[in-house]
């Protein structure tokens, strides 16, 4: 079943404003699955100087290809104006181009830590893609992806031209960027607009004139932005969300020797500790009657700092992030 990931985040005034870095800057994971041989993961970030780190944040997801735009670099340069213009985050993590199994491990493990470092609203979550990018993209959204997107921006479509539509029900509304002459993907971009013209998927073929196989065009940020708008008048994310976990957590800072306490809490559902490099650090399950879970010294089990607490169910899940002082 597809999970629904929402958010119910809180953030405290004393840590939601200090040490976060503005601009354009990289942060470098490592990985941790088995696909990934342990790489380290480069995500690439432009974030407003006027940003608020203490509202939940749209997050823009930018993927390069193989021409113009090459690189995460350049992909972020592309997409940078649309980020300041929506006050969202701007997120280009490397891709692993013609391999999409390393490519959606990847890109997962870019979210579930971007998830840990920033307010997300997890409704507000866009993806784009370029050339062999968007293949990238494309299939992550198309294949059950494990973080729903609430559209996809597909520029200068690549190799990928045959998306399965008997989930079409499920998926996000689709913008495709198409250049007028853009002769390497003219068959794809021709192939895809017959495909989800004739499909129930809202779907935006979205024809630039006089633009090749490129993002580096003067016209990139208003194409993008209307590919945005266009998904927000289409996208149903948020409408149909499974609402069986509501939780209350306190207290929170947790200090001494307090207990956690988690209420509200159903059979079979998972509780789960990240730190801020995204490690899960602990992880408790719900199976007596109870509603309630009491994690005993949990400051005493963990160094000072911020957590993210994850509750999940059999259909979606919601977090809150955690202070330890």
């Amino acid at each position: 079943m597809k999970k629904l990931f929402t958010s119910a985040v809180l953030c405290l005034h004393i840590f939601s404003c200090f040490a976060q870095p503005t601009g354009d800057f990289t942060k470098t994971i490592l990985t941790q699955d088995p696909q990934l041989n342990g790489d380290s993961l480069h995500i690439y970030f432009h974030i407003a100087d006027n940003f608020d780190f203490g509202q939940p944040a749209k997050i823009i997801i930018g993927l390069h290809g193989l021409g113009d735009p090459e690189s995460s670099v350049q992909m972020r340069q592309y997409l940078s104006a649309v980020g300041d213009s929506l006050k969202a985050i701007v997120m280009c993590p490397d891709p692993y181009l013609q391999d999409q199994p390393k490519s959606r491990a990847a890109l997962n493990e870019a979210i579930d830590s971007v998830l840990t470092w920033y307010l997300i609203n997890e409704n507000e979550m866009y993806i784009a893609g370029y050339s062999a990018g968007s293949d990238v993209a494309a299939q992550y959204v198309f294949e059950t992806p494990e973080h729903e997107m609430k559209g996809l921006i597909w520029h200068s479509p690549g190799f990928f031209a045959t998306p399965n539509m008997s989930n079409q029900a499920s998926f996000p509304p689709v913008c495709l960027c198409y250049g007028t002459s853009d002769y390497v993907s003219i068959l794809q971009a021709n192939t895809l607009n017959s495909t989800f013209s004739g499909s129930s998927v809202p779907f935006l073929y979205n024809e630039i004139p006089g633009v090749g196989h490129t993002m580096n065009y003067s016209s990139v940020t208003a194409e993008v932005l209307e590919c945005i708008d266009f998904i927000d008048a289409n996208s149903t994310i948020g409408l149909h969300e499974n609402s069986v976990i509501s939780f209350n957590v306190f207290p929170n800072p947790v200090s001494g020797n307090d207990a956690l306490t988690i209420t509200g809490l159903a059979i079979g559902n998972q509780v789960e500790i990240f730190d801020v490099t995204g490690n899960r650090v602990a992880a408790y399950y719900m199976s007596g009657a109870s509603d309630k879970m009491s994690i005993q010294n949990f400051s005493l089990q963990f160094d000072k700092g911020i957590y993210l607490l994850r509750i999940s169910g059999e259909t979606n899940m919601v977090s809150q992030k955690i202070l330890v002082r």
